[in-house]
């Protein structure tokens, strides 16, 4: 990463830079930001690889190793705390566990959602319309529509198109509680 490139990283994950002059400066740094979309602040890439869809967010503090392309599909969601990693290392001999670094690129299809903290390791495809559960590890493509979830991440069930997340009822809990969300 070239020394205006780290400067202009440091800069933008600040909270004090508003959003609108934190995308300008994302995308005059090689960024593809689509119309819409939202990078809050925190949120590092260290190559500038990455092109987020329209209408697209991305929570605080994410981190994108994108040395191979990241690709957001439009209205992709990711949590506070996502890593997207692209690069990694073959497993070497004894004397050195950490090999040959390998790149491989990351996509995320229209409309998925990684909870916070999910981790995608290289090579990997999300399909469209999936959500990746907090805290899981994708090391496998994720066919579209699906529940994802654990370490590694696993299909745990399929999703249709008019399943969705909606609220518990605000009338078990007080109106300073904290709302709870379960499946339909």
């Amino acid at each position: 990463m070239t020394r205006m490139r780290r400067r202009v990283a440091a800069v933008m994950a600040s909270q004090l830079v508003p959003h609108d002059v934190r995308a300008r400066a994302l995308r005059a740094a090689g960024l593809k930001i689509g119309r819409g979309a939202w990078v809050m602040w925190g949120t590092l890439f260290t190559h500038y690889r990455s092109e987020i869809g329209a209408h697209a967010y991305v929570a605080p503090g994410c981190y994108f190793d994108d040395r191979a392309p990241v690709t957001i599909g439009n209205a992709v969601h990711v949590a506070p705390g996502c890593r997207l990693l692209t690069a990694s290392h073959a497993v070497g001999d004894s004397g050195c566990r950490a090999g040959a670094l390998f790149c491989a690129p990351i996509a995320i299809g229209d409309g998925a959602w990684l909870g916070a903290g999910v981790t995608v390791l290289p090579g990997v495809t999300i399909g469209a319309g999936c959500v990746v559960a907090a805290g899981s590890v994708v090391v496998r493509d994720c066919m579209k529509d699906g529940l994802y979830a654990g370490v590694p991440a696993l299909r745990k069930r399929d999703l249709s198109q008019g399943d969705a997340i909606t609220p518990v009822s605000s009338e078990i809990f007080p109106d300073d509680a904290t709302v709870l969300c379960r499946t339909n």
